[in-house]
This record gives C-alpha cells, structure tokens and sequence, in this order.
C-alpha cells in the first residue's frame, strides 16, 4: 500500500509540475507575441495607394506581351513569337463615394436635394486622397503576332484560338503574320 501512496503522491506533484511548466510556456509565449506587436516592424509596409501607383500602364502591357509570348510559345509549330499589344485606355479608378440627400418640404414646391461626394482617405505620408474601391485596367484592343510558324494555317488557327480565349477578344482583334527568317533579334 505505501508503494501506492507513494505513486499517487508522485503522480499529482509531476501533473503539479507539469501544470506549472505549461503555464509558464504559455505565458512566455504570450509575453512574445505581445512584444512583437510593440516593437516596430523592420520593413515598413507600403500604403496600398503607393503599390498601386508603381504600377505603370507599359509594365502592364509589357506583362501581357510575355504571357502571351510564353503561351504561343507552348503552341506546338509556332516556335519563336514576338507581341505586340494594344491597349484601349488608361486604367479606370472607381472611388468610395457617399450619397446624401435632402429634402424641403416648407416651400410651396417640395424639393429635394442629392449629393455625392467623394469619400477621403489620409494615407500614411499624410496627405488626403479618394477612397479607391477598385482599379479596373484597360481591355485588349488588338493583338499583332510574328512568328516562325504562321505559314501553316493550323498553327496560326491554334494561336488566334488561344489568344483569343486568354484575353476575352474576338478573334477579329488578333492578327498573326509568319517572321521574317532573314531578320535576327538583336
């Protein structure tokens, strides 16, 4: 019986210890998180304003040059695709706005009165800007491609269909020439 005492007694200090161990691991981890949402953060986070801002209209269809290119060039028979696309207008900002009305009832013609304003934002160097809610880039006008293998109709076919369903544009929009094999890219 003393073996069993002494296995019961062993038993709750440990859970004791243990409990205690665990409590403190958990505080520590605490006391850390908490620390590291005082303490300012290495890199400064840019305003979302700024990234969007470093987005340029060229970079964006330069972009799609190359992803375009990437794709033809996946196209078995195209081989070697120079792009060159066209873009329909600058990119469009929609703002937050808000939408007040009033009204005056006490002159012998009701009237009322709406309007919308602007919602303002500061950002983060200070300065006061539109609320933006959505930037929506501009559609694909048309597409000009040269490449190695347009001369089958097959392969020009293949690259009108791919281009056209990656963009969203008719296929009137897309034009493939065959390139010119005694030119080098430079």
């Amino acid at each position: 019986m003393n073996n069993g005492r002494l296995k019961e007694r062993f038993i709750i200090a440990f859970s004791r210890k243990k409990n205690r161990l665990l409590l403190a691991f958990g505080a520590i981890g605490l006391g850390l998180l908490l620390l590291s949402e005082l303490l300012p953060s290495a890199e400064a986070r840019p305003d979302s304003s700024e990234v969007l801002l470093a987005f340029s209209l060229e970079e964006y269809r330069q972009e799609l040059c190359a992803d375009i290119g990437e794709l033809i060039a996946r196209i078995e028979g195209a081989g070697e695709a120079q792009v060159l696309l066209t873009l329909d207008s600058s990119e469009e900002r929609i703002l937050a706005s808000e939408l007040s009305s009033s009204s005056d009832e006490a002159s012998a013609s009701a009237s009322s009165e709406r309007e919308q304003s602007v919602v303002v934002a500061r950002t983060a160097a200070g300065a006061e800007e539109g609320l933006l809610l959505k930037l929506v880039m501009p559609r694909v006008r048309g597409v000009a491609i040269v490449c190695e293998g347009a001369d089958s109709a097959k392969v020009r076919a293949d690259i009108i269909g791919a281009v056209s369903s990656s963009l969203g544009i008719g296929r009137s929009q897309i034009y493939v020439a065959s390139m010119n094999k005694n030119t080098t890219k430079e």
